[in-house]
């Protein structure tokens, strides 16, 4: 249980009276006997809180959606931590920080209480379901359109038709969406916050994920969560296989880079996203999470993200654009292993003429993959990641590093030997 400021408490009732003076800091207060808060105390400590502090241009519409989305929360912790968090906003601060200080303040309550009434049903999944990565909407337009052909049966659009699946719960792409498109209030705090506020991120992590799952891996998954500060959710609960291979690629690249990797906030490996030849995972760029389409494409797939995640340039092009292969096209160009050809050619469409081309095949990457490669560069050194490094020349090797591998992936254990 919390224990409120001493000097809220006159008699052992809370006094919010004298809480703030004129410039918003507490009042010096005589200690009485403290004693642990009630719910309905927390929330009222937060809405005289919100009350009391200075005006922002947002502030009126976030203390509106504070209060809306408080009424129906009732777990201890999230409420506890509301109060923290406005408390700290009474202590002395500097004015040209503190409309952005609030408003950040506001919007982190605002997604703790989001994420709390998410996983308690209080949301309409479906219609406001992927707040977090755009694939939540693309799964549902897939689907729509798989059902296209029962399209105005009694009126009924195939979105409708899809909402009624969803709500019966009874098909196991209803089932597997349901819990998905629950999750992502949650997996949007995770990658917000697991570097500023890593009690709040295990505490529902816990409550709403590892709690859940058979014990031996709840034990993994809270091990990678402690040693990596990264979340992992499995597609299938009792997926221990999974869970200690992501265990193991995440020590190669701690123990390689000696600790210089970043490991992502979160590895989510979905249910119901389906299987594409060409697209098994993805990240973003500048972001630091992995969705994996499929648990049977865990182990390149993962390793292809990761390198994404710390390519060197992801920063800074370094006269290498992104998108861009003028610089690999000249180092084929450069070896005389082409002919004189156009620039915008696509490299991947024509076959082993390609030196560099052929020490990715050399390697082990299948044909299609090495193709693919030629997208980008971020995809050239991804795919690269894949092969067995073992085969790569060191010439060949300083090219992956000019394009943003990093050396110590060369240190690592190649997937092929794992």
């Amino acid at each position: 249980m919390r224990i409120l400021p001493l000097n809220l408490y006159t008699n052992n009732k809370i006094n919010f009276s004298s809480y703030y003076n004129n410039t918003c800091c507490l009042e010096p207060a005589e200690k009485e006997d403290t004693f642990t808060s009630t719910n309905s105390e927390l929330k009222e400590y937060i809405v005289k809180s919100l009350k009391v502090l200075p005006q922002t241009w947002n502030k009126e519409k976030l203390e509106k959606q504070i209060l809306e989305k408080m009424s129906t929360v009732n777990d201890e912790f999230v409420l506890n931590a509301s109060a923290d968090i406005l408390t700290e906003l009474t202590s002395p601060f500097s004015d040209n920080k503190y409309n952005k200080q609030i408003d950040e303040a506001y919007n982190k309550i605002i997604l703790m209480l989001d994420v709390e009434n998410e996983q308690n049903g209080k949301y309409n999944k479906y219609s406001k379901y992927a707040p977090f990565y755009d694939e939540g909407l693309n799964k549902f337009r897939t689907k729509a359109r798989s059902i296209k052909r029962r399209e105005n049966v009694n009126g009924k659009t195939a979105k409708k038709l899809l909402c009624e699946e969803l709500d019966a719960g009874k098909t196991r792409f209803a089932k597997d969406f349901n819990k998905e498109a629950g999750q992502n209030y949650l997996l949007e705090f995770l990658y917000k916050y697991r570097n500023t506020d890593k009690d709040t991120c295990m505490y529902f992590y816990k409550k709403f994920y590892s709690d859940t799952l058979p014990q031996a891996t709840k034990e993994k998954c809270l091990d990678i969560a402690e040693k990596f500060n990264t979340y992992v959710f499995l597609s299938e609960p009792d997926d221990i296989d999974n869970a200690e291979y992501i265990d193991k690629e995440l020590s190669q690249w701690r123990s390689e880079s000696l600790g210089k990797a970043i490991t992502p906030s979160f590895i989510y490996v979905t249910a119901t996203m389906g299987v594409d030849s060409t697209d098994k995972a993805y990240t973003f760029k500048n972001s630091d999470f992995v969705i994996i389409k499929n648990k049977d494409y865990i182990k390149y797939a993962l390793r292809h993200e990761l390198t994404h995640i710390n390519d060197t340039l992801k920063d800074s092009s370094n006269g290498i654009a992104d998108d861009d292969l003028v610089q690999i096209r000249y180092l084929e160009r450069k070896n005389n292993y082409i002919d004189d050809i156009d620039l915008n050619y696509k490299f991947g469409t024509y076959s082993n003429k390609n030196w560099y081309r052929d020490e990715l095949t050399r390697s082990g990457i299948k044909d299609y993959h090495a193709d693919y490669a030629y997208t980008s560069r971020l995809e050239y050194i991804a795919v690269a990641s894949e092969g067995d490094y073992t085969k790569y020349s060191d010439e060949f090797k300083q090219v992956l590093i000019k394009l943003g591998m990093p050396p110590y992936m060369f240190k690592m254990i190649p997937l092929c030997r794992m």
